[in-house]
Formats: C-alpha cells, structure tokens, sequence
C-alpha cells in the first residue's frame, strides 16, 4: 500500500492544483495536511476524493511567542471542519498536544518519520491511531540520495510518503536550489520560470512513483482510509 501525503505549507493556489491535477491524471487520491484557508482546499473537502487533514504550525510557541497550540488546532478545523488527520509542521508536538487533538475528534495522526523505514506500524495511542512515514522530499536530499530512486520497496506492505507541493512545483533536488528561489514563493509564474530541468528533482520522482503505482496497480489510499481499515482491522495495531 502507498499513501500519498502532502505538508501544504502555504503554498499558493497554482501550485497546490498543480499536484491535485497531477493525482487526477493518475486517478490516485491523496491527502492534503493544510497550513491555512485554500479555496482549492475547500473544493477539495467538498468534492470528497482526497482528503484534508491539518498542518498545524506550533514553532511559534517555542520561541515565547503568543499563541497556544488549541488555539492552533481549533482554528484550522473551524477552516477543515470534516479533518480526522494531523502532521504538525516540523513534526513538533507533546503528550497534551496529542490528547487535545483527540478531544477535538482527530482520529489519527501522521507526525512520526522514519526516514526510508522497512516497514511501518500504526499503533494506538490512548484512542489516537498514530501511523508513521517512511519517506520524505526534503530528507530525500539530507541524505544526499538522488531523486531518480526514493529508496522504498512500492510494492511493500505500507509506504507513507510525505511531499511538499512547493517541491514538486519546482522539481526541487536539493537546499541549494531551493534557498535560491524560495523568495519567490508567492509567485508561481517565477517558481515556473526557475523550476529544475537538469537533474532529477522532487516532481520527476512523483511522476515515477505515480506512474509505477499505476503502472502495476499497486494498492493506493488516503490516510483516512487506512485509517478506517485500522479501525475495522484493531489486531494490527
């Protein structure tokens, strides 16, 4: 099984429908962790084919500023009120942050990563299904590996990966490349105009593993959906 998750981190429309019309053209959902308000986002929850879980931002809190992470969370399901997922941007969380989470009807999250893991177990947590992934674009590059392989058996028994729509947009490699263009990260028609054409990058690697899946009809779902079989299923966990 192969699960396709998405860290929006306030990427701009174009480029947040860039990936959902990619999914479309491979007829493979995805689910999409939101960092704010997206008119795309908002389709995407009233259509009902990928999901939408939140992407809270706590590192603020870290750093003395003012705020607090319930505050955090219930703003975004105002926004994403059918959210049953979370991933936290940075992966930053605690115990009271995980119990506030299945207070407010989070069902699962997805905030533990273990870069490149074998093999991946879901366990509960007091209620909350935490299901770990094994595969992210920016670690891709820590770890100094090409994106012309992600380093993960498709055909395995669960892969959970974790793209960012900006790197996919911008076939991103590594933080080199990323750190030159980012300031235009509002500005999509200068995201294109700099998007990678000379290695393999972020979205070459995406194609691949679409094309893959699709090619030899490997198993794909959401993560709210494996969620569910979790559920149906609880001697797995």
């Amino acid at each position: 099984m192969n699960i396709f998750s998405f860290d929006v981190d306030w990427a701009p429309e174009k480029v947040i429908t860039d990936v959902v019309d990619l999914l479309n053209s491979f007829n493979i959902k995805g689910t999409f962790f939101a960092t704010h308000y997206s008119d795309v986002l908002k389709n995407i929850e009233k259509e009902g084919i990928h999901e939408i879980g939140i992407h809270p931002n706590f590192n603020p809190l870290l750093t003395g500023q003012s705020g607090n992470y319930q505050t955090k969370i219930d703003d975004l399901l105002e926004m994403y009120p059918t959210a049953i997922g979370l991933r936290s941007h940075s992966l930053v969380q605690s115990c009271p942050m995980l119990i506030y989470s299945l207070e407010k009807n989070i069902k699962y999250d997805s905030n533990i990563y273990i870069p490149f893991g074998k093999k991946l177990q879901p366990f509960d947590y007091f209620g909350l299904i935490r299901i770990p992934y094994n595969w992210e674009d920016d670690g891709q590059w820590v770890s100094a590996k090409s994106f012309a392989n992600c380093g993960l058996k498709l055909d395995a028994e669960l892969n959970v990966f974790s793209f960012h729509p900006i790197h996919i947009f911008l076939n991103t490699h590594n933080q080199e490349m990323y750190d030159n263009v980012k300031h235009f990260y509002q500005v999509p028609a200068e995201l294109l105009k700099n998007r990678n054409k000379d290695i393999p990058g972020t979205r070459d690697l995406f194609i691949s593993i679409l094309t893959t899946c699709k090619q030899d009809k490997l198993p794909t779902c959401t993560l709210k959906e494996h969620y569910n079989y979790l559920s149906e299923n609880p001697q797995l966990l």
